[in-house]
């Protein structure tokens, strides 16, 4: 199974040129703890996180008017196909230590995210069908023996 039916369109994004203080208001106008940060060419070029705000410009004493996100921002992010197959994402967000991973499309530009609450939700579908299937089963069973 691909990942393509289950990971979030909707992504919460801010622009390499964004400062802190716009990408804190993107987050809070989207109920997020993170954005994807993109360049011109919609591909994702790092992670901001509240914490990262927190700590690295709160605490620090800046301005958050005047601290770019590319200053702050994790570099390099973890990015994942659209066509990806579930569990290998899975394993790689294990093998990461991430709880969401952008989702690319064949020209690397931003297309959704997918977070480990998506996944578990529909493995949790899963598994509670495979139990009505076993369920009916056995009551089928125990009417054919009675």
């Amino acid at each position: 199974m691909s990942i393509r039916d289950i990971f979030i369109r909707e992504v919460a994004s801010a622009s390499d040129g964004n400062t802190v203080y716009e990408a804190a208001m993107f987050m809070r106008n989207a109920h997020v703890g993170s954005l994807v940060v993109i360049n011109d060419q919609h591909a994702p070029i790092g992670i901001l996180t509240d914490r990262d705000i927190v700590l690295s410009v709160v605490a620090a004493g800046l301005e958050p008017k005047e601290v770019k996100v590319t200053d702050v921002m994790t570099r390099d992010p973890l990015v994942v196909h659209e066509e990806a197959d579930l569990w290998g994402t899975i394993q790689i967000m294990r093998t990461h230590g991430v709880r969401r991973v952008p989702v690319v499309n064949s020209q690397h530009q931003l297309v959704g995210i997918i977070a480990a609450d998506d996944m578990l939700e529909l493995l949790a579908k899963q598994g509670y069908t495979l139990i009505e299937l076993i369920s009916q089963e056995q009551i089928k069973e125990l009417n054919r023996l009675n």
